[in-house]
């Protein structure tokens, strides 16, 4: 008995970390294989988009963008508009 446990007991407590680690560079190489999988599904996903000039509507990311773009340019616009009404006083 080693350190109170049977040989199989103990040699299996032994081999836990090198399951786990196993597990996880499986694990790993099954991930990768999925995003290259999925990288390459979105890269002709979007070559279709701008081949054909389609636009899904319940994408309105773009839309919000430009929309936050424009208001902000407009608030810098009459922030230095006040600075400048400001500075001639």
């Amino acid at each position: 008995m080693i350190l109170g446990l049977q040989p199989a007991v103990f040699f299996s407590f032994l081999v836990w970390p090198i399951v786990y680690i196993v597990i996880v560079i499986i694990m790993y190489f099954v991930m990768a294989s999925h995003d290259r999988k999925e990288e390459a599904w979105e890269k002709a996903y979007d070559e279709w988009e701008a081949s054909t000039g389609y636009h899904n509507p319940l994408d309105v990311s773009k839309e919000i963008e430009a929309k936050n773009a424009a208001e902000r340019e407009k608030a810098m616009a009459a922030k230095n508009a006040n600075a400048d009404k400001g500075g001639e006083n």
